[in-house]
């Protein structure tokens, strides 16, 4: 969150709705993890969550200043 505040220079509120989004998100995924887990088996949907974890956790070293493009790589790293 340092990073984010003093490094690209964000507001508190633009923080807010990009916590917001990431929570609703989350929402979404604990809706589909049965599905998915029926779907691809229990094994696999926990390797694909780790692996979409780790594509996701690349996108904040790419964020650069408090633009639209950061905001939707800190949407999509939450």
């Amino acid at each position: 969150m340092l990073f984010v505040v003093n490094g690209l220079g964000f507001k508190p509120g633009v923080l807010g709705v990009i916590f917001a989004v990431g929570g609703a998100s989350s929402l979404f995924g604990a809706i589909v993890a049965r599905r998915t887990a029926t779907l691809f088996g229990t094994g696999m949907a926990i390797a694909a969550g780790f692996a979409i974890n780790g594509a996701a956790l690349m996108l904040l070293p790419i964020a650069h200043g408090a633009g639209i493009v950061s905001v939707a790589l800190l949407v999509g790293n939450s």
